[in-house]
């Protein structure tokens, strides 16, 4: 087994490795007090905010400023509770007259200003509207179906309940010296 050994005769000259190790080795202890004065500044910085934070030197003081208006809206939060409430128990009463006087309305709504009933009648079902509409033209017939029916599907009552909506049978007939169309519009769920 063969061992070398170095000798190095020149103090001054060393290696490039043995030149990074050395200052690697000088700064060390820099670096490590370095490294223990910013953790010491770090957990110091801590202890303050937690101390701040516990002292609660500043939300106390803000808290009794936004107190009252709390206590405001959690009084209208129950209020609302209670007003639905209430809306709740009188839609529940709501009767079947309530319900005759929108579907009327919605029918005076869309008949048009030529036209008037003659009866009507309320199934549970179904709807039966018979009237007249003045025969000045030959677009009477159009303004029943189009527009009559029309503005009878938009109208809320007949949107949610009678969504089938058709022309019956229709009539040329005179009423009093006048042509008139009598038409039946059938009104069904």
């Amino acid at each position: 087994m063969s061992v070398k050994i170095r000798i190095n005769l020149n103090p001054n000259k060393k290696e490039k490795t043995e030149a990074v190790i050395d200052k690697i080795t000088e700064y060390t202890p820099y670096l490590g007090v370095a490294a223990a004065v910013f953790l010491v500044f770090v957990l110091l910085l801590q202890v303050w905010v937690f101390f701040a934070a516990a002292g609660g030197v500043g939300i106390n003081m803000e808290w009794n400023k936004w107190e009252d208006r709390y206590i405001e809206l959690e009084k209208m939060k129950s209020d609302m509770i209670s007003l639905e409430k209430e809306k709740g128990e009188l839609l529940s009463k709501k009767t079947e007259a309530g319900n005759a006087s929108e579907l009327l309305a919605g029918i005076f709504r869309a008949l048009p200003e030529s036209a008037w009933l003659i009866s009507l009648n309320v199934d549970e079902n179904e709807v039966l509207l018979r009237g007249n509409i003045v025969a000045v033209d030959k677009n009477a017939l159009g303004l029943i179906s189009e527009v009559f029916i029309q503005k009878l599907k938009e109208e809320i009552m007949f949107e949610k309940k009678y969504s089938n909506i058709k022309i019956k049978k229709t009539k040329n007939i005179k009423n009093k010296g006048v042509d008139v169309i009598e038409f039946e519009i059938l009104c069904t769920i």
